[in-house]
């Protein structure tokens, strides 16, 4: 593993800052098309990897952080009995690591410990002015089987911008001129796609009956007690045949329903990811880490009634307040082995998210890390939540391998940024879609409960889609 991780180490330590930028007319409104004109003025780089990751700062403000090009990067690929640890650096393979593990059901823990023993190697190497720049990327939460298939992906870009309130800082490790856009560049890209209309046609996998059966089978195991929840999830596929990059949804998405997190990702012109989550799965700075899981939902509007009237029922809703619940007890328990002084604080308990199209049940958990705990450490232990995936973790897989004709790949993973100095921040991505050859894929999921009912989950996940559907014109 030392012969992975000091791979490269002379060529990021000669990043450099270029400068701390003020591009005063750089936030959430105008981010997509901003980086949209930059992409097209450093093709090279963007063939490579491209992303937009935008975050909330402790004052409650947006961060951005933007990425173009791989200087290196590392992916984990996992079966059930291998991982195989690759580093690339400006995207040749350098080195590669084997390493055969004992059968497992679940790849996260090898991996993430994988992942921390990488970081903490690098952070020994640099000066203390590097310790900020981040590898982007994430993790899918795919069902493991025999074959063995990418599970994580973190790359550091060759060209990063990051900052917040107008004042960016700039490094670039392409070492060649920056040229920022000009105003009147994006502000027209961001006219076209004000005026865009998304003209396409929605089905849906399962379909609805495929769906019932899934719900029916994990109902049995429910009331049988051999798990107390399980999250099924569907996906929308949306045709969106005269689209060629999916920047123009993400941008029209965010304008109403960005709260937590926005993001854009893509690597080697493939697949793009793009979201609105609204769940803070990890915020790490020095030691202090939050959590915020939801778990528990209604929709925005039901009928004639208020919101107050809309709060009060989803706070005294059995079902909800049931799944809410075993979201906050998993997460309490599993960072309990993590915490200094075993001091877990519970901020905000119980309370409404409201976004546009649903109110959620959310609870905010702190703490601070003993000494020698990092982000991956800590991820190695939460991961996967209640709040995506069920309770107890290791009877999940067996049923979604049954009930969900699909993989997941990032959606209900992570996706974020973890820095050399190991701040961190992921997003639990939810409210998150891919986009691919004109086709949109939409995903959402419920927490199933022994109380559920399968029309109002079916319903629910609708109302999940709802910032990407509400935007498509469906003849």
């Amino acid at each position: 593993m030392s012969s992975l991780v000091n791979s490269g180490i002379e060529l990021i330590d000669r990043a450099f800052l270029v400068s701390s930028k003020q591009i005063k007319d750089l936030d959430i409104t105008t981010v997509y098309p901003w980086f949209q004109v930059l992409s097209e003025s450093y093709p090279h780089l963007s063939r490579k990897f491209q992303a937009v990751f935008v975050s909330r700062n402790s004052d409650n403000q947006p961060y951005l952080m933007i990425g173009l090009g791989s200087r290196m990067s590392i992916q984990i690929l996992s079966s059930k009995s291998l991982l195989v640890i690759r580093i690339f650096i400006n995207e040749e393979l350098i080195s590669e690591h084997h390493e055969v593990i004992a059968k497992q059901e679940m790849p996260y823990l090898h991996t993430f410990q994988s992942l921390s023993r990488a970081f903490g190697l690098w952070k020994s190497k640099f000066s203390s002015e590097k310790e900020t720049l981040p590898f982007l990327g994430g993790w899918k939460c795919n069902l493991i089987t025999d074959e063995l298939n990418e599970i994580a992906r973190f790359t550091l870009p060759e060209l990063i911008i990051q900052g917040q309130d107008g004042v960016f800082d700039v490094f670039s490790l392409a070492g060649e001129p920056l040229n920022f856009p000009e105003t009147d560049q994006y502000r027209s890209k961001q006219e076209e796609w004000e005026a865009l209309a998304l003209e396409g046609s929605v089905s849906f996998v399962p379909q609805e009956k495929g769906y019932y059966e899934g719900f029916n089978l994990i109902q049995r195991q429910l009331e049988s007690k051999k798990v107390d929840k399980v999250v099924l999830a569907r996906k929308a596929l949306v045709q969106l045949p005269d689209l060629n990059d999916s920047l123009p949804v993400i941008y029209k998405i965010s304008k109403n329903n960005y709260q937590e997190y926005s993001y854009y990702f893509r690597w080697n012109e493939g697949e793009e990811w793009i979201g609105v989550s609204p769940e803070v799965l990890l915020v790490k700075e020095n030691h202090k880490i939050i959590t915020k899981p939801l778990a528990g939902t209604r929709k925005i509007s039901y009928g004639n009634k208020t919101e107050q009237q809309i709060i009060e029922e989803l706070f005294m809703d059995q079902k909800e307040n049931t799944e809410h619940m075993h979201a906050v007890k998993m997460m309490m328990e599993d960072l309990q082995h993590l915490i200094k002084n075993g001091n877990l604080q519970m901020d905000e308990t119980k309370c409404i998210l409201k976004t546009p199209y649903a109110y959620h049940l959310k609870t905010q958990i702190s703490a601070e890390l003993k000494e020698d705990v990092r982000a991956f450490d800590v991820l190695s232990l939460i991961y996967p939540p209640a709040t995506i995936w069920g309770v107890p973790r290791e009877a999940i897989q067996p049923l979604l391998m049954q009930t969900e004709p699909f993989e997941r790949s990032y959606y209900s993973g992570g996706l974020g940024y973890c820095r050399l100095n190991d701040d961190a921040n992921f997003a639990l991505a939810i409210r998150s879609a891919s986009f691919a050859d004109g086709q949109l894929n939409v995903y959402a999921g419920s927490g199933l409960v022994e109380t559920a009912a399968a029309e109002l989950e079916w319903n629910e996940t609708l109302t999940k889609m709802t910032p990407f559907l509400n935007i498509i014109n469906c003849p």
